[in-house]
């Protein structure tokens, strides 16, 4: 599946350059960053209890965030819970899972397909900006006191 980030424009450099000031800095922007990422997949969680089946348990085992010193990340691991992409996705030939939602992905930012996880990031993405933006300004706050 394609990546869909919020893409921040120089934050690997920002990161090579905050490290010569304070190399403990770009492991706390990773901590930082998981905690968004965590966020989503707790809601994508909660909104996956209400969907018919088995839908809970396979997100709650195949849902995973993931972050690194640049960026959040929301994984689908469907190699333990087979069903997860048709608990989120749906399906035309197996009825145990919702109607099939198409083949239009673009982004999850977008309207589109998804039951659980993709709708979780729309509702989300203002609050996932907000807290990005939060998190530059701390940032650039803390580098300016250290240097």
């Amino acid at each position: 599946m394609a990546d869909a980030p919020v893409q921040i424009k120089g934050l690997r450099e920002f990161r090579n350059a905050v490290r010569k000031v304070d190399a403990s800095m770009p492991k706390d922007m990773g901590r930082a960053l998981k905690e968004i990422s965590t966020d989503i997949v707790e809601k994508a969680r909660e909104r996956a209890q209400g969907l018919p089946g088995k839908a809970s348990e396979s997100f709650a085992g195949g849902l995973k965030a993931k972050s690194d010193q640049t960026a959040a990340k929301v994984t689908l691991d469907a190699t333990r819970y087979p069903t997860l992409l048709g608990d989120e996705f749906g399906s035309k030939r197996y009825r145990q899972f919702q109607p099939w939602l198409g083949n239009q992905y673009q982004s999850p930012f977008e309207s589109g397909p998804g039951y659980a996880l993709h709708p979780t990031i729309r509702d989300e993405s203002d609050n996932i900006d907000h807290k990005v933006t939060g998190l530059l300004d701390e940032w650039i706050a803390r580098l300016a006191t250290e240097s």
